[in-house]
């Protein structure tokens, strides 16, 4: 009898074991299965060019500047990187060198100069990079962060806050930033190693984070995997959010004689780079071939111009070479590598191979 109850007490022992791996399992899989995540670098003049490093790169995060203690300096390579991310497709976003400590005066002068210069659209993300000159006082750190935060998003733009996990503890209440900004946070932990791809097993856990910043690769390039779609911010638009009034006059635009020339009534919800996706088209040409900009306003109703692609052009077709990438092929066709892949019924996730044929 002595026995048998030892051997239910193992075979006990050994369920719950089993079920707590199941359990860490499961948790981990809450983080890494998502395979729609997106990946990108941030960027300062230390990285004058931008990389696809994963090879699925869709959105890259420059440094405009900073400010030390009240001297506010900019960076030379922003607009740069403005620049090659317009002409990649990839989504653009800004951060900020915030060595402000506790003193909202110089994060108050930082922002009136740095947000009238962002070259992104509203509704794009400007984070303070804040993990250098931290007060003693926790409060006063976190009152100057959420001051700048507030000041961010009243300008039209998403806050974000970035450090790395310890400093956070160290000298930032958390729990407020995210209180008032749920998943507002980028957050650095290095994985070892030299792999482009994130290991989960590394992530720095913690509430409220919305991008990792994985690897350095080496201290050449940092690489991030964004968690919740927040780099999308900016570039489609917020179902519920309040249209703009139509305004009271509208030019009327007349059909085309370009046969590769057609219009798109928006639909709500829709926005540029939503338009464009549907078009193979680049966001920043579809708003230019209209006379706007992205930060336009657009609303359900209006008629944009868009490339069919149904002229007489003959379509070409590419066979794909060792090496090749969605990114690569792209560049060498002056086409984002989200056109070519929709252009084929893929997506930029779907693995190609060598020898493949694919419409260009």
């Amino acid at each position: 009898m002595e026995e048998r109850r030892n051997k239910s007490a193992i075979v006990a022992n050994i369920i719950a074991i089993i079920a707590m791996i199941f359990l860490l399992a499961l948790s981990a899989r809450s983080v890494s299965a998502n395979t729609e995540r997106s990946y990108g670098g941030d960027y300062s003049r230390y990285q004058p060019n931008l990389y696809n490093n994963t090879g699925r790169d869709q959105f890259a995060i420059s440094q405009i500047g900073g400010s030390e203690n009240g001297y506010i300096y900019n960076q030379s390579t922003y607009s740069s990187h403005a620049q090659q991310a317009r002409q990649r497709g990839w989504r653009f976003h800004t951060y900020i060198w915030d060595e402000t400590g506790s003193n909202t005066a110089q994060t108050d002068a930082m922002l009136n100069y740095f947000i009238p210069r962002l070259e992104q659209p509203k509704g794009a993300i400007v984070a303070l990079d804040y993990e250098s000159g931290a007060t003693y006082n926790v409060e006063a750190n976190t009152d100057n962060i959420l001051y700048g935060m507030r000041k961010i998003r009243d300008a039209g733009y998403t806050p974000v806050l970035y450090s790395y996990k310890p400093y956070l503890m160290a000298h930032v209440d958390v729990n407020r930033v995210i209180a008032e900004f749920p998943n507002s946070l980028w957050v650095a932990g290095y994985q070892p190693g030299l792999s482009t791809m994130p290991n989960y097993n590394y992530f720095p856990s913690m509430s409220g984070v919305a991008m990792w910043q994985y690897s350095d690769y080496g201290g050449q390039q940092d690489m991030n995997v964004d968690l919740t779609g927040i780099t999308f911010n900016g570039y489609t638009q917020n179902k519920q959010q309040q249209q703009p009034t139509k305004p009271a006059t509208t030019p009327v635009q007349q059909p085309s004689q370009n046969s590769n020339t057609g219009y798109y009534t928006v639909q709500s919800g829709d926005s540029f780079w939503s338009i464009a996706q549907k078009y193979n088209m680049n966001m920043y040409t579809l708003a230019a071939s209209n006379g706007l900009n992205i930060n336009a306003f657009i609303y359900p109703g209006q008629r944009l111009k868009v490339n069919t692609g149904n002229g007489s052009q003959a379509q070409r077709r590419y066979t794909v070479r060792a090496g090749d990438s969605f990114w690569a092929i792209g560049q060498r066709f002056g086409e984002s590598m989200c056109a070519i892949a929709a252009k084929n019924n893929m997506s930029i996730n779907s693995v190609i191979y060598p020898g493949q044929v694919l419409n260009v």
